[in-house]
């Protein structure tokens, strides 16, 4: 139970490590406020002397680097932006109005990304694949549910491009990438593919195999620890292109495929809403679940019994909002 999150502050030559246990899906909300309401934010999470520990790639769920020195924030983390590349991109824009002067960069490859940053190896918070992974067949079957779909697959052959869509990630499906390219090699479907068709939520991922020059091209909104080096690896005889969040490289490569224009508006005003909700503590639900469970629950994380939300009142959110967009609050 948790939401883990390392967070990193750069400042005066030092590099301060801190941990918390339930943050990582609010970091959207926590970091947004500009660099001196994220750093007390990032402050007030345990330190390493209060037992902090770098995370790995399995039990990281979100972080964030506030450099100090080369005035950027590096991050990812926050359940309303992780999944959802249109509204993350708007939040992103706005976030850099309150970060005035400073870069703000996505981590798309999670923790790996904030362990390059730092010069920490890779080995570090990378894991093993698992032994019992699904196999390529059962990641590429169609969702019983089409409102499930998540990835839109593209296969183009002799010039000809394929459609189909699927409920899984897109790291998920890359992990026996060579396995993936046999299962996918006969694949047929529509020669058109409209996706607001068949979902009402944006696509978290896609694929793009072009068996006339043995390319293959991604892209994702969820963080993907070394999904580039992971691909090349399994691939070497092919092209293998990262195209992160940039969902448009894959319109470009197939243009059967058809994505719904986002609602910015909407997605604007969800993203208002968000901001403005107080921060709840989340160590509340322990207790409850101990008290659900009884005597079935043994050994507690000390971690889960804090958490340390912002103090910032909904007031001071609404006032900080109406400073720099004063044209968004009604």
């Amino acid at each position: 139970m948790g939401q883990r999150a390392n967070l990193f502050v750069i400042e005066d030559g030092r590099c301060e490590l801190y941990y918390s246990h339930w943050a990582a899906n609010r970091l959207d909300c926590e970091l947004f406020w500009g660099p001196a309401i994220a750093t007390a934010f990032a402050r007030r999470q345990r330190s390493e002397s209060e037992g902090a520990e770098l995370l790995d790639e399995v039990w990281a769920e979100g972080g964030a680097i506030i450099d100090h020195a080369a005035r950027m924030i590096l991050w990812y983390g926050g359940q309303n932006v992780m999944h959802d590349i249109p509204r993350r991109r708007i939040l992103l824009r706005m976030m850099r109005s309150l970060w005035s002067g400073w870069s703000v960069r996505w981590a798309a490859e999670g923790i790996v990304d904030l362990a390059d940053y730092l010069g920490i190896e890779r080995a570090r918070v990378l894991c093993e694949a698992p032994e019992d992974s699904p196999s390529c067949s059962e990641l590429l079957a169609e969702s019983q549910d089409p409102s499930w779909i998540s990835t839109a697959i593209s296969s183009k052959h002799d010039g000809v491009c394929y459609f189909f869509a699927i409920d899984e990630r897109i790291d998920f499906l890359l992990l026996d990438a060579h396995r993936l390219l046999e299962e996918l090699r006969n694949r047929t479907g529509a020669q058109r593919f409209d996706w607001a068709a068949r979902s009402s939520d944006f696509p978290t991922g896609g694929l793009h195999v072009d068996w006339d020059s043995r390319s293959i091209g991604y892209w994702f909104a969820a963080e993907a620890p070394a999904i580039g080096v992971r691909t090349v690896a399994a691939l070497p005889d092919w092209s293998v292109k990262c195209w992160d969040d940039h969902y448009e490289s894959h319109l470009a490569a197939a243009p059967g495929l058809q994505l719904p224009l986002p609602d910015e508006a909407a997605l604007t005003q969800q993203i208002l809403d968000a901001l403005l909700r107080e921060s709840s503590d989340h160590s509340d639900r322990v207790p409850e679940t101990v008290a659900l469970l009884g005597e079935r629950v043994t050994n507690i994380n000390p971690f889960a019994l804090r958490d340390d939300p912002s103090n910032l009142s909904s007031a001071e959110r609404r006032s900080l909002l109406r400073r720099h967009f004063p044209t968004l609050l009604g």
